[in-house]
């Protein structure tokens, strides 16, 4: 079964870009039980990780992941999976080059026709019809 403290960092490094390498140690007291590390996506180790496996505490990881060497939020970001794009610069026109644009017209909204009223139809009484009619009447 799975600890959901290192769920919650698998998906904290997920989100950066990185993965977490959980210890395959399963007995408690040996050495690297409970251990963790990270590695880029390419499988470079990025925190924690020697050449045997992780080796460092969960505790460790997150504090790293909250703050991953960056000095902003901003600049963690560029380590994400997905690079950010900057946008691209437009050329701005000199403000007193040409008169403004003149504003643009409301488009008509057309209004549904209405229906016609449904034209009642008349047929002959039916002997089904005698307990409604007795109420009319």
């Amino acid at each position: 079964m799975s600890d959901p403290t290192l769920d919650a960092l698998a998906e904290t490094a997920r989100n950066r870009g990185l993965k977490l390498v959980r210890s395959r140690v399963r007995t408690a007291g040996k050495r690297r039980f409970g251990k963790a590390g990270l590695t880029d996506a390419k499988g470079k180790p990025i925190f924690g990780m020697d050449d045997k496996g992780p080796v460092a505490k969960p505790e460790e990881v997150e504090h790293f992941l909250r703050n991953l060497g960056a000095q902003d939020w901003g600049a963690s970001l560029d380590v994400a999976v997905l690079p950010r794009k900057k946008p691209r610069a437009r050329a701005r026109e000199a403000a007193n080059d040409r008169d403004p644009a003149p504003a643009p017209q409301p488009k008509p909204v057309k209004q549904p026709k209405p229906k016609e009223p449904s034209k009642p139809k008349l047929r002959d009484a039916k002997p089904s019809d005698a307990a409604r009619i007795a109420e009319l009447i």
